[in-house]
């Protein structure tokens, strides 16, 4: 069980950090990831005004995920936290990708 816990971490987190190949833009600030049963939640933060491009890019990273993960619900959101207003999360979710800023992030 543990080892499969494991293995479905290690799964998930590179699943994520290889759809965003070629999606990050400079407006991007951190993705963080969640999985539960049958459900992966990818959740983009980004600073400033979230452009169409930015859009599509989260949908081709919901696509990838759910191409690696059939047999899983993925829903990938894209949510506005414009810097510098502090990114925090709940400690279920897993960064997988911070862009460098001053502030760091808390998992609380």
């Amino acid at each position: 069980m543990i080892e499969e816990a494991h293995t479905l971490r290690v799964r998930v987190l590179l699943s994520v950090q290889r759809a965003l190949w070629g999606e990050i833009s400079s407006q991007l600030r951190a993705v963080v990831c969640s999985w539960e049963d049958s459900r992966v939640a990818v959740d983009c933060y980004f600073d400033g005004e979230i452009s169409g491009d930015d859009l599509e890019s989260v949908t081709r990273v919901e696509a990838e995920v759910t191409a690696d993960f059939p047999e899983y619900t993925v829903v990938a959101r894209a949510v506005r936290l414009d810097f510098p207003n502090a990114l925090r999360f709940p400690p279920s979710m897993h960064l997988v990708y911070l862009r460098k800023e001053t502030i760091q992030p808390k998992f609380e």
